[in-house]
């Protein structure tokens, strides 16, 4: 597993995608060794403090951006931002494979491929 240290902020900030683009997350460093992450589900906004702890990754705090659920929930995307919430709730890691970034949690590992998107988009 890659030492935390050695991943550059530049390497990790940015917008990702997960699950064939049916999640995005958004990486903005905050401070010395701390990151928020946006996540986003179809209209739902997740957002987390994340912090290196003892050399490992924790999700600080959790916070719901926004919530703007359709008016028929969709099973499968409510059990989506379930599982994406508890990936960021039990983050340990992060790492590169290429131009993904692994993210390492507590029930194993997802990948996220960059997106490419210009200044005057916003997550």
């Amino acid at each position: 597993m890659a030492d935390l240290a050695t991943l550059q902020d530049e390497q990790l900030e940015g917008t990702w995608q997960g699950r064939q683009s049916r999640f995005n997350c958004k990486i903005s460093k905050d401070e010395d060794n701390t990151w928020i992450v946006r996540a986003r589900v179809r209209y739902n906004y997740m957002g987390f403090l994340v912090e290196v702890v003892a050399g490992k990754l924790q999700a600080r705090e959790f916070l719901i951006f926004s919530t703007a659920r359709e008016p028929e929930p969709d099973q499968e995307l409510a059990k989506l931002e379930e599982e994406v919430k508890d990936i960021f709730k039990s983050l340990v890691n992060w790492r590169h494979e290429g131009d993904d970034l692994v993210l390492v949690h507590g029930t194993g590992e997802e990948k996220l491929a960059p997106v490419k998107t210009s200044p005057e988009e916003d997550f």
